[in-house]
């Protein structure tokens, strides 16, 4: 029962990991071998070197993108930030006395800037 119980969660594994697997086909193989060098010279697999470069990468285009825009269209947050994100918007902090200057100093500035 317990073999069978395995080979079933191995199959359902398997069929997740395939439903999000990607082939990549190098051009050459010089470019295989590059990536495959660095790879190795981070102790990283092929597929996690490419994806973690991949990710870098893309997380890098949407910061400049935004910043170029001067908006943000996401901000990439691990779990745990989210999460203290969430609990402060929740349960705001009573206003201390830098914020409380700040935020009179910012008034003033905008009064001024509408004279």
């Amino acid at each position: 029962m317990a073999t069978t119980e395995k080979r079933s969660q191995n199959a359902r594994s398997q069929n997740a990991r395939s439903q999000n697997a990607t082939t990549i086909r190098f051009d050459d193989d010089y470019t295989r071998q590059v990536i495959d060098k660095a790879a190795e010279l981070l102790h990283q697999t092929r597929t996690g070197f490419l994806l973690s470069v991949a990710r870098e990468r893309a997380e890098s285009v949407i910061k400049e993108r935004a910043q170029t825009r001067q908006e943000i269209e996401m901000l990439i947050l691990s779990p745990e930030a989210s999460l203290d994100i969430a609990k402060t918007l929740e349960n705001p902090p009573k206003p201390n006395k830098p914020l409380k200057k700040a935020m009179r100093d910012y008034q003033d500035a905008n009064i001024a800037h509408r004279k």
